[in-house]
Order: structure tokens, then C-alpha cells, then sequence
């Protein structure tokens, strides 16, 4: 983001707390109001409005905002909100806000903050701020909420927001509404000014430099699950160490119930201890909300899982035999009926309701799920005469949704981080699928931001300064991501502002160069899982390391002739040229007649030769040899479901995508036999069921299939290499910046018709399998293509 992109006329007032410690060591929950007479809502359309840590916000008891937007300090998020519709006219109107502050202990990774408080502006959408958080506003802090750290399994890296512990019965009921008496409440303490970015005239820098959101609110939408998959009596074990309920099942309850949606059926349970579980038919992120009849004193746990586990293991999924486990959040009732929901949402396909009632019956009045993600809009269309492949289309999306919140998310159950790696693939979703940008070039700035003193990116961003980590191949594939993103937009100004990282990177490899190859160069080495580990975390390919140097660098030559850089152009090229001489000399095994892992020419997994392949560091020739060893080594990591896509493009660079299909197509095969309803991390044992890392092969139906890729950048041109791969016919549509690109094929006796639709001021060219060529040109026109 450019300074003069930034508002700060937007942003004014002052953060305000209440009377104790900002930075406290434990977690905190505060409550603010502001009172608006019909007079002041006069002019009022918009809220600006921002927190540290997390908020939700409430117009006269609706929910209209929840945020900040994830980013780091010097780019701190603020939500725009319009909010006139909210307004009653001639009435007093109330803004109710809930800040949740995690503490240094259990901030999530991927939160950034540094000291309680909430900022907000009220006016129309033009002027500055009419009314601004200062002591006008109440505030109360809570004693009814409490925070535990997620109750992860053993070995298995979870860091994600921490389980919720709330006592419904220290909770003031009905604090969001305008009703509410709030006279009690202690008037609010203004900490700190509150400055927008590159503000002029400040003599150091200050902590939230707030910029608005770049991207759109989230959207939830109410969602039915599939079904009440049991419903059990438990005995009670009494009290654990954590607040959670631990009980045995005694007998399973019969149960036609539905407690949701429009027709709610309420569930009425005796006294005791029950679980209710709940089978969403598929992964979800979606806020709970629990509505319950309930004594006072009663507990409730919503406990939530991706999958249905046997003995510790996961299986078929949803094998009816199974059992919920996975964190949870736990309640505590006040007497009567109880608005039971978490302040985050939750990834989980299925969810445990457990309740510990010995005081009396409750009465599960309604069960609330509002699925949350980006607001991708799915336009791209694809059909086959394979039915396997609209399977992969609709799992590849539901997870690609799943993993695409306020950033790309590598999981949304374990971690919820954005890695390079994974948001490379991802994107490629989002401008293929639906031709939406933003959240891709957020996540390239946010990447270039994340840079150190010394040059290289974090891995992962946003993420707390305490938690860096490098992998530095993911640093040269951010330099892929940025040539992918101007190949599908072209948008040259974007490459031009995160110029500088492209060249801070590269210089930061310049350190570890020996002679054109990279040599003991630090941090984590990640290549695939499937490499083994080295005592501490799994081990990565040297050999593999310079083949994406030596990628990055002739991207780095293309990107800067997008910019008219001729100069660079020149000087990348060769470093390129002594960068492939260097690997070919040393890190090619003759003996294997592959390319080493290891600088004493060790062979490991095949993914530095992939690379090689598809980076053309050898000729077609050499290429095909590679690839056919490769295929017959049975001592090599494989690549998974994330690197394949790797080898997908290696193959297809040989005009045999087919090739790589057939023989891999079982990394999604083997995941539907598990009852898969998003893809997951890695080969079985997966710890997350749901990584879009793997739903890159919705990409190639459009891509490869069909054959649709930009020869130039934002399409101007195009080439359709249809990769027709034993089909009957296929056909479908894609989005681009230009317009909407159709193909449609179909075997006929002798070769394959084939009809293709182009944008106006679009042209390019039809590839077929032999390498012959045929100009097309914008507008729809058939071209025969014989076997």
C-alpha cells in the first residue's frame, strides 16, 4: 500500500480502555456502549471502527462487524461500516462493542497485537468523525469470561484462538440492547491518540498505525447440518483439571429432532448429563449459536472435530462408530433460557454438544450455524464426460473457501496461518475460479511487509513478532506468486510497488552463494512432508533450494521488463545463466541420471529434478529421461498433494498432463475413500483434514483440460493447449480481466472439435497435441484438431 493511498482524515480520537492495565498478563473481556441520542444520529451513516485485540460490534443489539481485519502494527486495520440502515430515526440509538483481549499468552500466531483497547468514529460517510470514542462511552469488564489455552492433542501443533470459558451468570443479560441500563457502568479512559498511518507531524512512531480494511466483510449465511447423528447419556466423572466436561457414555438415545432452522423441532433432555452430536455433512467454518433452557449452573461444551475418531485414529470420517474429539469452548448457564455462542468461529464437521444438567431438564431450543468465509464468488464453470471430475471440483472449492477468511489460511483448524507455499496455489484459485484479486495482492503486500532488515520474508504472515519463521524456498516462491498475479491481472503498478522485495530477496541469497550455488543456507529448508526429518522437523533438498533460486531469478528478469527495467533485465538473466550452469555441473548424479538433493550428490525425493523439468534448466531431450527414471525409482520421496502440482507442470511443460493425472489422481482417489469432504494436508496420517494446498487440481480442468493460460500479461493474448486426455468432450468457462474465455471440445471421428469464445481486443492461439498451431481471435469460432 502506497503513503498516498493512505486516509488519514479517516482516522481520529483516541483509544479507550477501561481504568486497568492495557498490557495485563492474563486475558480480558470488556464491554463498551455509547448512548446516541436521535439528535446525534442525525447525520450518522458510518462507523469506522478497530480493536485490540478482536471486536464485535452491535447496532441497537444486531450484530454489524466483527475485526480488526488480521495485519500487523504499522498496518493495523480499521472496518468501514455502513451503517444507516441501522439507525432508528427519532430515536435514541446504542453501538454496543465486546473487545477480547488474549493476553501474551494466548494470542493466537496469527494475531498481532500490543495492548488493549478500542477505537471508533461516527459520521457520515464524507466528514470527519462527528463523534469519536472518548469518556461519553461505558465500559464494564467482565467477570463472566475467562480463557484457556486450546486443548490440543499431544505433538500435534495447534495455535489457534483459545477455548472460551464463560459464566453466563456474571454476564450483565442484554448489555447489547438499547434498553440496557448502563448508569452503573464506569465511564471510559482515553490511552492513546489514535493516528492513522504516515501521519505528519508525529516525532516517533506509534504503536496501531491504522489503515482501512482492503479487503470486503466477511458475509454469514445460515447453514443447516445434515443431520443429529446421536444422541447419548453420559455419567458424570466429576470435575477435571480444565474446565471440561469429562464423562462416559452410557447408552446412545433415540432422536428425530431437528433443533434448527425455520421449522425447529426443540430437543428436551431429562436430567443428567447428555451429548447431543452433530453431523454437518461436510467441513464448515461457521460461527455456533445455541439457544437453551437450561437451570442455573448448568454446563454446556461445544466440542469440535474434522473428522469422527476411533481409538485415538482417524478413519473413514464420518464413520458412525466414532467419536467427537478436538477443542471445545465451554459455557456456564444462568437460570432460564441462554444465548449460548463463542466470540470466534469455528472449523469443525462435526460438533459435540455436551451438557451436565443435574439440577433439571433443558430444552435445546435452537441450533444456529452461520458458515463464514471470503466472499468468493464461484464463476467458473466445468463439465466432462468423467464424473470424478466434478467431485474434485466441488471439494477443491469447499476447501479452497474454507481456508480464505480475513487472509489465506493453510488450515482452518489447526493453525490458521498464511504460508507463501499455500497461498501461492490458493490464489491461483481465486483469480481462475473467480477472477477476484484482492485478497491475493493483500497477501503480496502483506509478504513484502513481513520482510527483516536483512531482506528475506517471514514464511507466514501475520504473524507475532515472538513466532518468526523462515523457510526461505517460500521467499523465492513469493517471487512466483507476484509473476502469477500480473500474469493474470496485469497490473503492472503492483509489481512496481513490491519491487524492492523482489530485489531484497534475491540479495539475500547472494550471501550463501558459492560459485552459482546456494551453501549452508540457514533457517528451515521446507521442501515436501514426504522428506525425511533431520531430529527436529522435516528435512528439505539443497538441490531443490537452487532450482527455485534459479526459477526466481528468471521470473525476477521478466517482472522487471514488465516494469521497462532493461537494465535488470540483463543483469537477472545472467545470473540466471551462471545459476543453471552451476547446478548442472554440481548437483547433477550421473549416476542416477537425476539431480542431487545434497551437495555430495545424495538423491532423496524427486522434486529438484521436477524442477528442473519445468524450469527448463535441461533440454526436452535430458527432460524426458528425467522424468522416465524418475518414474521408475521406487527409492525416491514422491511428491504429495501440495508439490504435485509441481509435477503436474513439469509434465505438462512435456505435453503429458495425462501422464500425471492417471498416475497421481490417487492422492484425491484415496481421500474420497476416507469419506473426504475437503483435502487433506498430506498422505495418511494427516493431521488436518482440510489444507487447500491440494485443491490447485480445480485449476488445472480450466488450465490443462481445457487448455485456457494467459500468453501475455492479463490476457491480452492467449494460448488453449486443450489436454484432452481420454475424454469424450469437456467444456466450461473462466473469468478473466478481459472478459469471460469459453472452450468446449468433443471427440469426433478422426480428431476433436473444438469451439472457443474470446473476449474483444483478445487473440492467441490453439495448440494441438503435435505442437501445431491455429490463430484464433476474439469472438467464438470452431477449429478441427485431428488425432
Amino acid at each position: 500500500m502506497l503513503a498516498h493511498q493512505i486516509d488519514n482524515a479517516a482516522v481520529g480520537g483516541a483509544w479507550i480502555w477501561d481504568s486497568q492495565p492495557r498490557q495485563g498478563p492474563g486475558p480480558a473481556t470488556v464491554f463498551f456502549r455509547r448512548t446516541l441520542s436521535a439528535q446525534e444520529c442525525e447525520r450518522i451513516t458510518t462507523l469506522r471502527i478497530s480493536a485490540d485485540g478482536r471486536y464485535r460490534a452491535f447496532m441497537n443489539g444486531r450484530c454489524i462487524a466483527r475485526g480488526p481485519c488480521r495485519g500487523v502494527m504499522e498496518q493495523y486495520h480499521y472496518e468501514t461500516v455502513d451503517i444507516a440502515a441501522e439507525i432508528k430515526p427519532g430515536k435514541s440509538n446504542v453501538l454496543a462493542v465486546e473487545v477480547r483481549w488474549c493476553g501474551p499468552e494466548l494470542a493466537p500466531c496469527a494475531e498481532v497485537h500490543q495492548a488493549g483497547g478500542l477505537w471508533a468514529m461516527l459520521g457520515d460517510a464524507q466528514e470527519t468523525a462527528r463523534f469519536v470514542t472518548d469518556t461519553r462511552w461505558r465500559v464494564l469488564r467482565s467477570t463472566g469470561h475467562n480463557l484457556l489455552a486450546v486443548a490440543a492433542k499431544p505433538n500435534v501443533y495447534t495455535d489457534i484462538d483459545p477455548t472460551e470459558d464463560v459464566d453466563l451468570q456474571n454476564v450483565p443479560p442484554g448489555w447489547r440492547e438499547p434498553e440496557f441500563d448502563d448508569s452503573q457502568w464506569s465511564c471510559a479512559t482515553q490511552v492513546a491518540p489514535a493516528m492513522g498511518r504516515y501521519s505528519v507531524g508525529r516525532m516517533t512512531a506509534h504503536a496501531h498505525e491504522l489503515v482501512g480494511r482492503e479487503i470486503p466483510l466477511l458475509p454469514e449465511t445460515d447453514v443447516n447440518p445434515r443431520r443429529v447423528l446421536c444422541v447419548e447419556e453420559l455419567a458424570w466423572a466429576g470435575e477435571s483439571t480444565r474446565r471440561e466436561i469429562v464423562a462416559d457414555s452410557i447408552r446412545r438415545l433415540p432422536c428425530d429432532s431437528r433443533f434448527w432452522g425455520d421449522n425447529a423441532t426443540p430437543l428436551e433432555l431429562p436430567a443428567g448429563t447428555h451429548a447431543v452430536t452433530i453431523d454437518m455433512g461436510e467441513m464448515s467454518t461457521a460461527f455456533v449459536r445455541l439457544v437453551i433452557e437450561a437451570p442455573a449452573g448448568t454446563m454446556v461444551e461445544l466440542r469440535y472435530s474434522e473428522a469422527l475418531w476411533i481409538d485415538g485414529r482417524k478413519g473413514r470420517r464420518d464413520d458412525p462408530s466414532g467419536k467427537v474429539e478436538g477443542y471445545y469452548d465451554i459455557f456456564t448457564c444462568r437460570g432460564g433460557v441462554n444465548e449460548i455462542e463463542p466470540f470466534v468461529w469455528r472449523a469443525f464437521r462435526f460438533l459435540k454438544i455436551s451438557i451436565h444438567h443435574p439440577a433439571g431438564p433443558v430444552v435445546l431450543r435452537n441450533l444456529r450455524i452461520r458458515q463464514t468465509n471470503y466472499p468468493f464468488q464461484r464463476f467458473a464453470e466445468f463439465e466432462s464426460s468423467d464424473p470424478l471430475h466434478k467431485t474434485l471440483a466441488d471439494i477443491s472449492w469447499r476447501t479452497a473457501l474454507c481456508c480464505a477468511h480475513e487472509h489465506y489460511e493453510d488450515c482452518p483448524y489447526y493453525e490458521q496461518l498464511q504460508y507463501v507455499g499455500d497461498t501461492r496455489l490458493q490464489s491461483l484459485i481465486s483469480y481462475i475460479v473467480t477472477g477476484d484479486f484482492r485478497l491475493a495482492r493483500q497477501a503480496l503486500r502483506q509478504f513484502a511487509l513481513s520482510r527483516r532488515s536483512d531482506g528475506i520474508t517471514l514464511s507466514r504472515t501475520p504473524s507475532r513478532p515472538e513466532k518468526p519463521q523462515i523457510i526461505p524456498n517460500f521467499s523465492l516462491i513469493w517471487i512466483e506468486f507476484l509473476e502469477d498475479f500480473w500474469m493474470h491481472s496485469g497490473d503492472r503498478q503492483i509489481v512496481r510497488e513490491l519491487w524492492s522485495a523482489v530485489e531484497s530477496i534475491l540479495a539475500w541469497f547472494d550471501r550463501f552463494d558459492r560459485d552459482g550455488l546456494l551453501v549452508d543456507t540457514p533457517y528451515w529448508i521446507f521442501t515436501d512432508w514426504t522428506f525425511p526429518t533431520d531430529g527436529r522437523h522435516v528435512a528439505g533438498s539443497e538441490g531443490e533450494l537452487n532450482m527455485r533460486r534459479f526459477a526466481a531469478v528468471k521470473a525476477a528478469a521478466r517482472l522487471a521488463g514488465a516494469i521497462g527495467r532493461a537494465d535488470l533485465v540483463d543483469r537477472y538473466r545472467k545470473s540466471a545463466s551462471a545459476i543453471q550452469l552451476a547446478i548442472r555441473n554440481r548437483l547433477w548424479n550421473a549416476s542416477r541420471g537425476l539431480f542431487a538433493d545434497k551437495l555430495d550428490g545424495a538423491v532423496i525425493g524427486e522434486h529438484a529434478s521436477i524442477l528442473a523439468v519445468l524450469h527448463d534448466l535441461v533440454d526436452r531431450k535430458t527432460s524426458l529421461e528425467i522424468v522416465g527414471r524418475l518414474e521408475q525409482a521406487d527409492d525416491l520421496a514422491k511428491t504429495t498433494i501440495y508439490y504435485s502440482y509441481y509435477t503436474f507442470r513439469a509434465y505438462e511443460k512435456l505435453g503429458m498432463w495425462n501422464r500425471a493425472y492417471l498416475s497421481r489422481k490417487h492422492l484425491w482417489e484415496n481421500q474420497l475413500a476416507l469419506g473426504a469432504s475437503t483435502w487433506f494436508e498430506s498422505p495418511e496420517p494427516s493431521r488436518s483434514d482440510c489444507h487447500a494446498w491440494g485443491s490447485w487440481v480445480l485449476c488445472d480442468l480450466f488450465t490443462s483440460i481445457l487448455g485456457i493460460t494467459p500468453a501475455s500479461a492479463g490476457y491480452e493474448s492467449v494460448v488453449i493447449t486443450p489436454q484432452f486426455a481420454g475424454l469424450d468432450w469437456a467444456k466450461g468457462s473462466m473469468p478473466t480481466v478481459r472478459g469471460t474465455i469459453a472452450v468446449a471440445w468433443e471427440r469426433q471421428r478422426g480428431g476433436y472439435s473444438c469451439t472457443i469464445a474470446l473476449p474483444p481486443d483478445t487473440q492467441g492461439d490453439l495448440v494441438a497435441p503435435d505442437g501445431r498451431r491455429f490463430a484464433i481471435a476474439a469472438g467464438e469460432q470452431v477449429v478441427w484438431v485431428g488425432d
